[in-house]
């Protein structure tokens, strides 16, 4: 997957020359505002789904966990969407982990949060020994 021409930053905005506005003026401009997160937020969703190797009805489907809207697809747990794509509960968390970061979702309800994820993996690590030299062979 081309990650480089996802994540590319956003041209940073330029400071917004102060305004008095009346409500109906300030009104506008936060609805402006939110137009525009959300057409670049939806622009990252649609790009990652566009650079997706693999099945595209996939990587949607995985958006669509990934942003806590399980009841789009019909599918509430990466098993049961492993199950409806024939891959594994690591594939499918994978891909929206994969999703969750490009776009910057937050981990929904049930999901380590990143800091847990540095933790167990650190945990992990520490727990693992070198693998023993085959018999035989020699340094």
């Amino acid at each position: 997957m081309n990650w480089e021409a996802i994540t590319q930053p956003d041209e940073p905005d330029e400071p917004e020359e102060i305004i008095l506005m009346d409500e109906e003026d300030a009104r506008r401009h936060v609805y402006r505002e939110a137009a525009i997160r959300a057409k670049q937020y939806f622009d990252r969703v649609f790009a990652f789904i566009a650079a997706y190797d693999g099945s595209k009805s996939f990587a949607f489907d995985c958006a669509c966990l990934g942003m806590g809207q399980g009841d789009l697809i019909s599918c509430h747990s990466h098993v049961e969407l492993g199950e409806r794509y024939h891959k594994t509960k690591a594939a499918v968390t994978k891909c929206v982990k994969q999703f969750q970061d490009l776009t910057g979702t937050p981990p929904m309800p049930g999901q380590r949060s990143e800091a847990a994820r540095e933790k167990f993996s650190r945990v992990r690590k520490g727990q693992l020994r070198p693998a023993k030299p085959a018999k035989g062979k020699t340094k």
